[in-house]
């Protein structure tokens, strides 16, 4: 009776370890699939940055003018439930979110069309937004073909991760009115009107006034001659402004301390 007794007991151990495995297994795969980043990632836009970080499943996009660490100036636009983070090509994702945040002065503050897709693209230490699908609902977020978005020509729009921003911080700053012209002068290769033609024929988001636009042409051209592109946009509207050499100078050294905090 004993070894019966205990030979019960082992077969019911080895099923409750089974069990066990199989959750776990399940968790990790819903864990990896609600993966996005693993650490925040920056657009550098023509003023402030635009700034996504996940903790868990949700997604925070907030406005900042510092690399780190987050600064009191710092703004949340908006946050997401991650629903799932599809491969569709070869480093190419599909990315489901919901909005979480719910709409003041609205009958409906959240409304059922608050589902979204981004269609992006991994490569080293950045992501590019390629194509995004708007105000969907829930159950056409979960069943919608992402084989059939459209990405492949498209223009899109680079976050580059915090790594990569601090590798930025290695390089040159805008810090007189030599450095700008420098700049001014790769702006003026002829290779940047083949980027708005792009940007014309091929942008599949939404970019209001262009600003994404002329913040990725001058991020590039400052990338092509050695300088940081972070903060590069206000830094050469400064050196454009009436103020006298002292003043302009002095300005760039503060925006620096609040941009680039050693």
């Amino acid at each position: 009776m004993p070894h019966t007794f205990n030979k019960t007991n082992h077969h019911k151990q080895l099923i409750v370890n089974r069990f066990l495995i199989i959750i776990l297994l399940l968790l990790y795969s819903l864990l990896k699939s609600q993966t996005f980043i693993s650490e925040p990632y920056f657009f550098i836009g023509p003023d402030e940055m635009s700034v996504y970080k996940q903790s868990n499943d949700t997604l925070i996009n907030y406005s900042s003018y510092s690399i780190e660490p987050v600064s009191k100036m710092d703004r949340v636009r908006s946050r997401y439930r991650i629903w799932g983070n599809k491969k569709i090509d070869d480093g190419v994702y599909a990315l489901k979110i919901e909005r979480l945040d719910s709409i003041p002065l609205r009958p409906d503050p959240l409304p059922e069309n608050r589902f979204k897709i981004i269609i992006y693209k991994k490569i080293n230490k950045a992501i590019i937004f390629l194509n995004a699908k708007e105000q969907l609902t829930k159950t056409e977020m979960l069943n919608y073909n992402t084989d059939t978005v459209a990405y492949k020509n498209n223009f899109g729009f680079t976050y580059y991760s915090l790594s990569k921003m601090r590798d930025f911080r290695k390089l040159k700053k805008v810090k007189t009115i030599k450095d700008v012209e420098t700049i001014n002068n790769e702006l003026s290769n002829p290779k940047y009107l083949l980027v708005i033609e792009d940007y014309k024929a091929n942008l599949k988001l939404a970019d209001p006034y262009a600003s994404g636009l002329m913040a990725t042409i001058v991020n590039q051209a400052c990338i092509e001659t050695g300088y940081s592109p972070v903060g590069a946009s206000v830094l050469m509207r400064i050196f454009s402004s009436p103020k006298s050499v002292e003043e302009k100078e002095k300005i760039v050294e503060e925006y620096y301390l609040k941009i680039n905090p050693e």
